[in-house]
This record gives structure tokens, sequence and C-alpha cells, in this order.
């Protein structure tokens, strides 16, 4: 397949997005740092590759709240231009989608690369040793279905601002990703027991830590948890092929809301969308 120029015009605009590079690079790279040279100090060498796994599950999950936002507002704006573009260029409507698709999906996967090696870079310059993934291909994997959940939920949000026709909304509905990612997050002192299945953030995060250490994460407060396991006590551990399902049934529901919200949006005009 030939890509357009939007295309790469679109991965130039995700990456070079100054919003991007200081919340999605140099915030995140911030906690990174307070991982290794803050929190993981006391924690025993046999179970430090826990602590990389389960920072770097919540961490980049956090990271790719803050690279939906730009994926979100991207979507906004590109559903004015859309309706020109593809009427007087080569580019149609299925053919934007498509590279729509990959290019955010390449973006989230790429920065997911990235947090990862800050993570094995930073952890490495403090303790000197390798922190490498147990399970590298299950964790592409996640990757690339924590990628297309974000995508197919950030679409799904734009568009229900579109059919209800709140323009003013598109700021906060931009965020929203990023906002519902700090569930996850409170995951370090909250257990969620069976309500872990229901949040897709958690089930990221939970599935990261799996494939990076192949052992079963936990419900929620890790801390809590990761204590107990130390002192040789019985954790409250989430399923990870129950982890699976539940995000592969959150990718179709957001994929199927999508498709409708986005074909019942075909009727709406640019200038019932124009934020005065």
């Amino acid at each position: 397949m030939v890509f357009t120029k939007y295309f790469r015009y679109s991965l130039r605009q995700y990456f070079l997005n100054p919003y991007f590079i200081f919340w999605g690079i140099i915030f995140i790279y911030f906690w990174i740092l307070m991982c290794a040279y803050v929190f993981a100090k006391g924690v025993p060498g046999d179970y430090m590759l826990y602590v990389v796994g389960s920072d770097y599950g919540q961490l980049l999950i956090l990271g790719l709240g803050s690279a939906s936002v730009s994926a979100a507002f991207t979507f906004y704006y590109s559903s004015f231009a859309v309706r020109f573009v593809t009427k007087f260029t080569k580019l149609n409507p299925r053919r934007f989608l498509i590279e729509n698709f990959l290019s955010t999906i390449l973006y989230l996967c790429v920065y997911s690369g990235i947090i990862w090696g800050l993570f094995v870079a930073t952890f490495y310059s403090k303790f000197g040793e390798w922190y490498l993934p147990k399970d590298p291909l299950g964790l592409i994997g996640a990757t690339i279905l924590s990628a297309i959940f974000l995508y197919l939920f950030s679409l799904m949000l734009v568009y229900f601002v579109i059919l209800l026709r709140a323009p003013k909304l598109s700021n906060f509905i931009g965020y929203v990703p990023l906002m519902l990612s700090f569930l996850a997050y409170a995951a370090f002192w909250v257990d969620f027991g069976i309500a872990v299945y229901i949040s897709p953030f958690n089930l990221i995060s939970n599935l990261t830590y799996y494939f990076y250490t192949k052992e079963k994460p936990f419900t929620g407060d890790i801390i809590g948890n990761f204590m107990k396991l130390i002192q040789n006590e019985t954790p409250s551990y989430a399923d990870p092929v129950l982890s699976v399902v539940a995000l592969c049934i959150w990718i179709l529901i957001c994929g199927i809301l999508s498709y409708i919200f986005v074909r019942k949006s075909r009727g709406i005009s640019y200038e019932e969308l124009r934020i005065l």
C-alpha cells in the first residue's frame, strides 16, 4: 500500500506536538526517574523486575492517555477538513480512515517503545541491570491492543460530541482518556476487586505487567499486595486471560459505536461545529 502525504503529515504532527513532547515525554520521564531513584529504594533484587513491570504498566497508561489527547484533537479538527480534502483530492474517505488509523496506531506504539526504552535505560543506570520483559511478543501484542482501544475510544468520544453539535465540549472530551487513565494509577493504593475487569485502563496496565513479568497482575492495591508477596502471603490476583477478553470486548464496543457515530455525523455541517 502506497501512503499519501496525509500519512506522513499526520505522524509528523503527532510527534512534533509541543504538548505531547512535554506531557508525554518529559513529564513521564520525570516519574520514571522517581520510580528508579526514589520508589525502588530498598526493594530486594529478586523482586525488582516486578517493580519495573508494575511501574511501566502504570506510567505507560498515563503516557498513552497524554498521547491520546493529541489524537482526540486531531480527530475533531480533521473532521472539518476531510469533507473538502476527500472531495477535491485523490484521498477518498475510506483511504483517509485507513491512513488515520494506521498513523495513530503507529504513533501510540512507537511512543510505548520510547517509554519502555527510557524505563530500561534509567533502571540500568541506577542498578546496573537490564530488566527486560519475559514475554516481549506478548508485550507487543498487548501494546497494539491498547493502541487500538485508545484510538477507537478517542474516535467514539469525538464523534459523540459532533453528534451532539456541542463544539465547546471538544476541549473537555479530548482530555477524557488522560483523566480516566488515573483510574489505573489509583491501583497503587486501591484494590478494585472484580471491578478491575470493567475499567479498560486497568486492564491495559494489568496486561502490560503480566507480559513483562509472566506473573499474574494484582486486582489493585499494588503496594499492599506486593508487600504480601514479599511476606509469602497470598495477594489478590486478576486473571490475565479474562483481562484480554474484557479488553477485546471494550474494543468491539468502541468500534461499533465509532462506526455508528461516524455514519450519523455525515449530515452535520461545518458551521454547526465552529467554536464561537
